[in-house]
């Protein structure tokens, strides 16, 4: 059967051998070769006016059309619907400090420590009330820091003289440098100087020492409540 309202596909006789080529191109993807009218052309020829056609299932001829030019690319589909909530992530890490991490101690004076008239005295805290992280050696007298960060000190040291006419200092060391001098304060009958450092800035593995200083011999009061050293990680 002849279609009036396409314009034969004519194949010269020197194009004959490539036939094949052509049939494999009528299933090509992109659409670049010439197109069987419906599936129930199962056969293509070529016939004897070198045009080429198809035939279907009944026998019926039809002539072969080449591929129509490409159409318009349609409009924009409907949004899709929103699809399903995921699944929850896991937590993340928290910004705050951790519990685990955090530096807090104290030690204070189990046994009297004597020091000598004008030289600066290493008080080394023998007894330990807290310790969360192990930083502090009573045999050495340091605190050394396990993370940098921001640290608050405070430290009391009571001696046996209320002699206010003698002076007495505490001295806090980082690493072997005196960074902080705190003058004392008299109690009646009592030498007590109560010292607090501003917050110190360290980085891991800085070592901190507390010295004591007066112009007599003086003893350091090993009662366990009188002479402390207080530190705290605040960030």
């Amino acid at each position: 059967m002849w279609q009036s309202d396409q314009t034969p596909l004519v194949l010269h006789t020197s194009l004959r051998f490539k036939v094949i080529e052509w049939i494999f191109k009528l299933f090509a993807p992109d659409g670049n070769g010439v197109n069987v009218p419906d599936e129930g052309h199962v056969s293509l020829f070529v016939d004897t006016d070198n045009v080429l056609r198809s035939k279907d299932a009944s026998g019926v001829v039809h002539l072969v059309g080449v591929t129509g030019l490409k159409g318009d690319k349609g409009d924009k589909g409907d949004k899709g619907d929103t699809g399903a909530t995921g699944a929850r992530g896991d937590t993340g890490a928290s910004l705050g400090l951790d519990a685990s991490l955090q530096t807090a101690l104290q030690y204070t004076l189990g046994n009297n420590q004597s020091i000598p008239a004008n030289t600066p005295t290493l008080v080394k805290f023998d007894e330990k009330n807290f310790d969360d992280l192990n930083e502090y050696s009573p045999a050495s007298g340091e605190f050394t820091a396990t993370y940098s960060g921001l640290y608050a000190f405070y430290v009391q040291l009571v001696g046996g003289s209320n002699n206010i006419s003698n002076f007495r200092y505490i001295y806090l060391y980082i690493n072997g440098v005196k960074k902080v001098t705190l003058f004392d304060s008299v109690e009646a009958n009592k030498g007590v100087v109560t010292a607090s450092a501003m917050p110190y800035r360290l980085a891991a593995g800085d070592k901190v020492s507390i010295m004591f200083e007066c112009n007599y011999a003086d003893t350091l009061q090993g009662t366990g409540t009188y002479n402390f050293f207080t530190v705290v990680r605040i960030k």
